[in-house]
């Protein structure tokens, strides 16, 4: 049991019960993540970044939950994939990575049913999920980048040599194949794809998996936005100190608002209740009423619990 239940069991208590213990973790985890992260704003090493996440996230899984199968869910699942597109360099590789990440969440959530876990327990189909959107779309990037034979080169400042954003001057440009047909893909294509010769190593790679603020409930991050972060290159090379901090602040406010709802009302109104004769027999405008706290629980991004 992590050393850290007692004290989140006292805030059950304060509670009164309304919430259970994982509800809490979450929202702490979700909330302790923003002190968390401003520790990465005076680390400028990709590498010690890297591992910053790394660590972070062990403590949430490992600390915080006692969920070692999360750990190796994720682990298990990134190698296979990583493993995948390092060997396979055609289409099938990104088809294969998308296949085995399905058929494995497919599974996860077949076994979790099969138990009958209760759907306020936090357990490892929770950032299975989110590792299903961000290595899917990895794979399908690094084959993007392979098609566009994409390059990342270093240039001085003042070049005027051709790139995917030449209204930003950064000291790294992204060069494309001038035999490529770019009006094949679309932009979002062309902004994410992997650079051939940036394909990751094993260090950036877990510390993309394991990037902590988003690694519980989400939002998944695309792999090229947390290299040039992780580097402070491309897009975040010109980022200010201070870029983010404010929205950062009145989203948290609003997230707590959020919070707040879903405790008052999440318990009195079950999404399993939408399913007996009671509801059955209310009016529409009673559904609709009945149904705004489930919709604020899952605009919070805890979602995963009623699920």
């Amino acid at each position: 049991m992590p050393f850290l239940d007692k004290y989140f069991q006292q805030l059950v208590d304060l509670l009164d019960g309304e919430v259970t213990i994982d509800q809490i973790k979450v929202v702490c985890v979700l909330v302790g993540a923003y002190p968390a992260a401003l520790g990465l704003r005076f680390i400028r090493k990709p590498e010690l970044r890297h591992l910053y996440n790394i660590a972070a996230s062990l403590f949430i899984f490992l600390g915080v939950f006692d969920l070692l199968d999360a750990v190796r869910i994720l682990c298990v699942n990134s190698l296979v994939v990583y493993l995948i597109m390092l060997n396979i360099r055609n289409h099938w590789g990104p088809k294969l990575s998308f296949i085995f990440l399905l058929l494995h969440m497919s599974q996860s959530h077949i076994y979790r049913q099969l138990l009958a876990v209760s759907v306020s327990e936090y357990d490892a189909t929770g950032p299975e999920m989110v590792i299903v959107i961000k290595l899917s779309s990895l794979a399908f990037c690094i084959f993007d980048g392979q098609n566009l034979n994409l390059k990342e080169v270093k240039v001085d400042q003042e070049s005027e040599e051709q790139s995917l954003n030449p209204r930003q001057k950064t000291s790294t440009n992204r060069i494309i194949d001038s035999s490529i047909d770019i009006t094949k893909y679309t932009p979002r294509q062309l902004k994410k794809a992997v650079p051939v010769n940036k394909f990751p190593s094993l260090l950036e790679f877990f510390g993309f998996i394991f990037y902590f603020p988003s690694v519980v409930v989400g939002p998944a991050v695309e792999f090229e936005d947390y290299r040039q972060w992780a580097t402070s290159s491309g897009e975040f090379e010109k980022m200010p100190d201070d870029f983010g901090f404010k929205q950062a602040v009145s989203k948290l406010w609003f997230g707590f608002f959020i919070i707040a709802m879903s405790f008052a009302f999440g318990s009195r109104y079950q999404i399993a209740w939408t399913l007996t004769d009671e509801y059955k027999k209310l009016n529409i405008i009673d559904r609709w009423l009945a149904l705004v706290p489930d919709s604020a629980f899952i605009s919070s991004g805890l979602c995963l619990k009623v699920l």
